[in-house]
């Protein structure tokens, strides 16, 4: 699709969003609207061969461009529509345990992306900034993609934070700092590293064993001994949800690096 022949392919499926963009009046627009409808065809038409490849799932032969736009736009649209399912399974009982940045990201920001989403003429928009930042970052994606995954991450992490009585959060999340409330970090990130140290210091043979990996300095040793930790808090506390698992795991390189650098105490308690 980065050549110039695909381009001229794509050409009358851009004419054609054009006149309905105008309402039909006319396929004539500005150069920046015209390269603007351009993305979203592409966009679509990316967003249809994620699971399918190359191929038109019903055609035996090269659909044309048209056709492959109006399969990606359908999976644009429904991706919207379980996007949406996956906030309303959290969102009453959402907690942001008072930190402001986190309330009106989930409570205001995505709602407002749902009101004003465009799969049609604007599908590679993605609206808003998503301020509050999640343990494994949105990278690389736009539109419906990114909040997918946003929307995603942030159930989970609700998942793991509520699993503990929301005062002992607070207490946590206080002691790392005194004015969390307006402070923009992540809380499950917070919370997850205590949990982990405690563990830890509960048991003497895994602090021995880490402060041996931590004295060799081998971040690989160490690494797998968190991811170790982990499982184990996952299997016994979480009904071994496995999806939950892989999404903290994107905690751990962080982790080992900072424990190599500043030690137990400072980085985990």
């Amino acid at each position: 699709m980065e050549n110039n022949d695909s381009m001229e392919e794509l050409l009358p499926v851009v004419a054609w969003l054009a006149q309905k963009y105008t309402g039909g009046e006319s396929s004539s627009v500005t150069y920046e609207r015209a390269r603007y409808l351009m993305e979203a065809v592409i966009y679509c038409i990316e967003e249809g061969r994620k699971e399918n490849g190359d191929f038109y799932p019903v055609c035996q032969e090269k659909p044309d461009a048209k056709k492959e736009y109006e399969f990606g736009y359908e999976k644009v649209r429904k991706k919207v529509e379980q996007t949406r399912l996956f906030y309303n399974d959290f969102i009453d009982d959402f907690n942001d345990y008072g930190n402001e940045n986190y309330r009106d990201t989930v409570r205001k920001g995505i709602p407002g992306f749902f009101r004003y989403y465009d799969p049609r003429f604007a599908p590679q928009e993605t609206l808003i900034t998503m301020d509050y930042p999640t343990i494994k970052p949105i990278n690389g994606l736009s539109g419906i993609d990114a909040i997918f995954d946003y929307v995603n991450y942030i159930g989970l992490e609700q998942k793991f934070l509520q699993k503990f009585p929301e005062e002992y959060v607070v207490d946590v999340l206080t002691a790392y700092h005194r004015c969390y409330q307006k402070v923009f970090f992540n809380l499950c990130r917070v919370v997850l590293r205590h949990i982990l140290g405690r563990m830890i210091l509960e048991h003497p043979k895994l602090e021995t064993g880490l402060q041996s990996i931590l004295k060799e300095q081998n971040r690989e040793k160490a690494e797998e001994f968190l991811k170790g930790l982990l499982h184990q808090l996952i299997w016994q506390q979480y009904k071994k949800d496995r999806e939950l698992e892989t999404y903290l795991f994107y905690e751990i390189p962080d982790l080992a690096y900072e424990l190599l650098q500043f030690g137990i105490e400072k980085v985990l308690l």
